[in-house]
């Protein structure tokens, strides 16, 4: 029987301690000067236990449990009134997740039959908004999230299948279409096409992210100014900040079920013209709309504290990152906004100080310590 890889792991690691241990006695026996107490304060393991499995892989954890905490005893509607609204309004779409959460549709047997899906579906969506930005990811062969990515499909054989035209017919199985990048990067840029190509007169849509060029911005409305949203993002994530910072509407909402970019909404909201936002989340059953706007005001921080919160995100656990063993997010909040300031410095430039490394590291020995529970 073929063994896990955390049963691998788990038996390597133990013959490690084992040989370390051996080590130890033989120093002690022979009269070497062994401090035990200082020996026994440390992991005696191949890989940090705190922030890797046995088998060496990253610890992994609950995001939602932020979102959980910055929700608490926020009121969240299952839909915004139109007067709330108004005329100006933009609704924001991460197409990716839109995708996936269509799924193969049973009507369809084309990519232009999946197109007109998607786009009656965006259409719906965006019934009372004048504008909608319909936004995708970029899919790079050095990509940090590849590893993630990877992860997510290891059980799933990834079959290329080019998306060129509207009569491709739709692959018999579509997790194994949607395993591969290049089918995502292909559909992405389709769908792009298709949604300029037939959106309605009295709507303004605007798609980015999806073409080949990984700046091109196209709007379905000439007379709109699209060239302040040309960027080299990766992430639909990234992108849907910058088209909020750069909106001009008065009302923006933002359909997406994520919670790293509900912590960057809730980061750059005071970047943001307009002074009501909403995240669009839960699912069709079950649909909330979060007050971005609320959750701000309640959280009472001032702008630079705000901004650090991302790197907070990522240093306590993420898509890419490894989560802390014994401790959740809602312990580490409790820290970042009493201890905040030992995050200064988390992103601002490529290479980090010595200085901010180490605050990052007093950072979180704040819990290990006994200094905060």
């Amino acid at each position: 029987m073929q063994q896990s890889d955390t049963t691998t792991g788990r038996r390597k690691t133990i013959k490690a301690d084992r040989t370390i241990l051996q080590r130890v006695i033989t120093a002690y026996e022979a009269g070497r000067a062994v401090n035990l107490d200082r020996i026994l304060t440390h992991e005696l393991f191949v890989v940090p236990l705190a922030l890797a499995k046995v088998n060496g892989q990253l610890r992994t954890g609950s995001k939602t449990v932020l979102a959980d905490v910055l929700t608490a005893d926020v009121e969240c509607h299952d839909h915004v009134e139109a007067t709330d609204l108004g005329d100006a309004t933009t609704l924001i779409i991460d197409g990716q997740a839109l995708v996936i959460a269509i799924g193969k549709p049973k009507t369809a047997s084309t990519f232009g039959d999946f197109a007109y899906v998607f786009i009656e579906t965006v259409l719906q969506s965006g019934t009372p908004f004048k504008r909608i930005d319909v936004l995708f990811d970029r899919y790079y062969d050095t990509s940090i999230k590849s590893g993630t990515r990877k992860r997510r499909m290891k059980h799933t054989v990834a079959v290329r299948r080019p998306v060129d035209n509207r009569d491709v017919p739709l692959p018999a199985k579509w997790d194994n279409f949607m395993a591969h990048k290049d089918n995502k990067s292909d559909l992405a840029r389709f769908l792009s096409q298709q949604l300029i190509l037939h959106a309605p007169p009295h709507k303004t849509i605007v798609t980015s992210g999806g073409f080949s060029n990984e700046e091109r911005v196209e709007s379905s409305e000439p007379a709109v100014y699209v060239k302040s949203l040309e960027a080299k993002h990766e992430e639909a994530d990234t992108r849907t900040i910058l088209h909020c910072v750069r909106s001009t509407a008065s009302r923006i909402v933002v359909s997406a079920r994520d919670t790293d970019l509900f912590v960057m909404l809730i980061a750059f909201f005071n970047m943001i013209m307009c002074k009501k936002v909403w995240m669009k989340a839960g699912t069709p059953k079950r649909r909330k709309f979060i007050p971005v706007h609320y959750i701000v005001d309640k959280l009472q921080m001032d702008t630079d504290v705000l901004q650090l919160m991302p790197g907070f995100h990522a240093l306590t656990g993420s898509d890419t990152t490894s989560y802390i063993a014994g401790h959740s997010k809602k312990t580490w909040f409790s820290v970042f906004k009493e201890h905040h300031y030992m995050l200064r410095g988390l992103g601002d430039s490529p290479t980090l100080s010595d200085e901010t490394v180490q605050n990052a590291e007093a950072f979180i020995c704040k819990v290990y310590d006994g200094t905060q529970q």
